[in-house]
């Protein structure tokens, strides 16, 4: 799987810009099962006119991907109220969910999602934990997230058995002092937020581990913060586990703001997850190693792969980091 930030993308752009994606999708990210994509716009972007759609944006992505050689992918996604969720204005940013099903991965759908009604977990004739609708937005109507994105749940089935997987993109950093500015220490003024944030998508998954400790659970996407603040204990608890801690210090990076280095995109698994599969994790740094001029995103893209272990019992999981050889470094 990978998480990416794609930058305020909408259908109204040009098509290089789905070409150069698709590209980074099918070369560099090998066409991931699932892709928790962010900063999908709606399909005329910026546009006025009441417009909250982003089927045309995913579509056109899609097809993008398909012309780069890739395969065909679905998506799914929840509308969100008009002008409601901050980004760009006008533009209705989202997080979506792009899926392959020719290896062993469906989206389970059960309808009634929407801007303002939130999912809920329930047990299933099984007893197993399931969610209410999917997708589904956590605690849409929590005034924590006003003018901001609400973190996106979707269950799978993967193997057979459920998956849950949250997409995440918290509310930016523009009010906070610059980490290396005249104020020392810096005043983070949109912190406590971030933290709430957190602790709201700690409350879910942990709902979803108090139904089965062994769920397979995985929170992804763009926190706005780094992997020792708050913001991550918060989200991360005693619950989830964030793979970016995986990689060598010089690794932990996926954004450059003002010449800072910093890891702000993160996936965080649940041990029922680890247990199921051995783990490989990398950012790829195709964003970052470029002048802006450059850049298709700000954002370096997040993949894990997941490799299931034997079930005869296989040892702990191996915590590997292998580098991705890309064509930057080609």
């Amino acid at each position: 799987m990978a998480s990416f930030n794609v930058k305020n993308l909408s259908a109204a752009q040009g098509p290089e810009r789905f070409e150069a994606l698709a590209e980074i999708i099918v070369a560099e990210l090998a066409a991931p099962d699932l892709l928790i994509l962010h900063e999908i716009q709606d399909d005329n972007g910026p546009g006025d006119g009441g417009l909250v759609s982003a089927a045309l944006t995913l579509g056109t992505l899609v097809l993008a991907v398909e012309r780069a050689g890739g395969p065909e992918y679905r998506h799914r996604s929840i509308e969100p109220r008009y002008n409601a969720d901050g980004g760009a204005i006008l533009s209705n940013i989202r997080s979506a969910f792009l899926y392959r099903e020719d290896q062993g991965l469906a989206f389970v759908d059960r309808p009634g999602g929407d801007a303002e009604t939130p999912v809920e977990l329930v047990r299933d004739p099984n007893g197993h934990p399931a969610l209410s609708l999917s997708p589904g937005r956590i605690e849409a109507t929590n005034g924590v997230f006003a003018s901001s994105r609400k973190p996106l749940a979707g269950e799978f089935s993967w193997r057979g058995q459920p998956l849950f997987v949250v997409g995440i993109h918290f509310n930016a950093r523009l009010a906070d002092d610059p980490l290396f500015g005249r104020f020392q220490p810096p005043v983070l003024r949109s912190e406590a937020r971030r933290v709430e944030m957190g602790h709201v998508v700690n409350r879910f998954v942990t709902r979803i581990l108090d139904i089965d400790p062994e769920a397979r659970v995985l929170v992804a996407g763009d926190f706005n913060d780094f992997w020792f603040s708050e913001t991550l204990r918060a989200t991360a608890g005693t619950a989830l586990r964030n793979l970016v801690e995986d990689l060598p210090l010089e690794q932990r990076y996926s954004y450059i703001y003002q010449g800072n280095a910093q890891a702000i995109d993160h996936v965080l698994i649940s041990p029922g997850l680890e247990a199921e599969a051995r783990v490989n994790f990398e950012i790829l740094h195709h964003a970052t190693l470029l002048a802006s001029a450059a850049q298709v995103s700000d954002h370096d893209a997040l993949l894990a792969r997941f490799m299931p272990r034997d079930r005869g019992g296989a040892g702990p999981s191996a915590r590997v980091y292998l580098p991705h050889v890309s064509r930057l470094d080609r």
